[in-house]
């Protein structure tokens, strides 16, 4: 308070369609990170991402906070409980990077919910102390596996490689980093906090306007996309949608034997055997128990049955729930001078800040992290692998670099 103005200080916004849209189509499966705000009005941009039916991020909520900590985080979340109707922890699972605000939040507000730590972030921590590919190798394996005995080899190879590294890893809660300890009723094994980073990711330019203009860059971005999709949806040759794949390579190599009703043992000419039982859409792999998404072994008994592999895909990959989470409409909004104004005492604007360098509008990636495929690099490698070079009529340059019109050169 200014006298008797008020000033912006926090603003959280949850858009009726997205928050029908997440409970009635999405997996409950809710990721969280925050994006700093680069406009004159300093502060930070929380998220709430959800994971639609096609795999793509899904927006909840977000918030406008001056600070992104521990009493910021308690807010956003207890808003977010009283939305989405949050009774039950176990029935939702969060993942976030190692941030400590969200961590404590979360750990308080709904404790019951199982928290998973973005890997690639707690990998960043394991590095610092423990560098080397070969140590990273068996990190990443280990999270990768899906059965206990599995994660367990995958220690033994980290004992045997380096005691310190085992170590540091070995009281850590496995329930926060690696699929084999994941409970499988959310049918989703996601690893990475990628949904936040696309969400991120499509505001970058509405994050360097003012206030509102921001909220109403974002508005708009979050209309149009719940109406493409929409009507992407309509276009999807198959019952599921297309980013949803099937290891049909894979399954060539399996070879089921039944030995029951629905029930197959399933051998892996390059390894291993596994127990598939179709009729409870389970597999001794734990990789359809953990996705919904049948694993090669399976894709082998349903194909020795002669029926379709997407008959067997979760529910919440079919086309009925990808309407469900996109159907809900956000109605369009007329500009702001257009609006009625009740309050003698308007809004005063967060204070100002001037801005002393020129912000970045590129996450800064970590070490050792590939590049962005941008699009000039794809245009770039587009047209070298188009065209032809017009003096040797070879592919992958031109003229200019064409090392026979510069050995003729040197020749004369």
């Amino acid at each position: 308070m200014d006298g008797d103005q008020r000033r912006f200080h926090r603003q959280y916004i949850c858009l009726d369609a997205c928050k029908r849209g997440f409970i009635e189509g999405c997996r409950p499966l809710i990721g969280m990170d925050g994006a700093f705000i680069k406009g004159p009005h300093p502060g930070q941009l929380l998220a709430a991402v959800g994971s639609d039916g096609n795999n793509g991020m899904f927006p909840i909520a977000y918030v406008i906070v001056e600070i992104e900590n521990k009493e910021t985080s308690v807010w956003f979340i207890q808003h977010l409980i009283k939305d989405l109707r949050i009774e039950n922890g176990h029935a939702y699972a969060f993942i976030s990077d190692k941030r400590k605000g969200l961590s404590i939040a979360i750990a308080e507000l709904i404790p019951n919910a199982e928290h998973r730590h973005c890997v690639r972030d707690f990998y960043n921590n394991f590095k610092g102390s423990h560098p080397g590919l070969t140590l990273k190798q068996i990190l990443w394996d280990a999270t990768r596996e899906t059965t206990i005995p599995w994660w367990k080899c995958q220690m033994e190879r980290m004992k045997i490689e380096s005691e310190a590294a085992w170590q540091w890893l070995h009281p850590k809660p496995t329930q926060h980093w690696s699929r084999s300890h994941f409970k499988t009723h959310y049918k989703c094994d996601m690893l990475l906090n990628n949904l936040c980073e696309a969400f991120n990711s499509s505001i970058v330019k509405a994050r360097d306007k003012p206030i509102l203009q921001m909220l109403e860059s974002i508005r708009t971005n979050l209309m149009v996309r719940m109406a493409n999709r929409r009507v992407a949806a309509f276009k999807w040759k198959k019952s599921v949608g297309p980013r949803i794949e099937k290891n049909k390579v894979e399954s060539g190599y399996c070879i089921p034997i039944l030995y029951g009703d629905m029930k197959y043992q399933v051998t892996n000419m390059e390894g291993g055997q596994y127990a598939v039982d179709l009729g409870k859409r389970s597999c001794s792999c734990m990789r359809w128990d953990l996705c919904g998404i049948p694993c090669s072994h399976a894709i082998a008994c349903i194909s020795r049955r002669r029926q379709d592999p997407f008959d067997y895909v979760d529910e919440c990959y079919k086309k009925a729930a990808y309407l469900k989470s996109y159907n809900p409409i956000i109605s369009p909004m007329p500009s702001i001078d257009q609006w009625q104004r009740h309050d003698p005492n308007p809004l005063l604007p967060p204070l100002y800040k001037k801005q002393v360098w020129i912000p970045k509008n590129k996450r800064v990636r970590e070490q050792g992290e590939p590049p962005a495929a941008t699009s000039g690099n794809r245009l770039r490698k587009w047209v070298y692998d188009k065209f032809k070079c017009i003096k040797s009529g070879k592919d992958g340059h031109n003229k200019k670099t064409c090392e026979t019109s510069s050995t003729n050169a040197a020749t004369k």
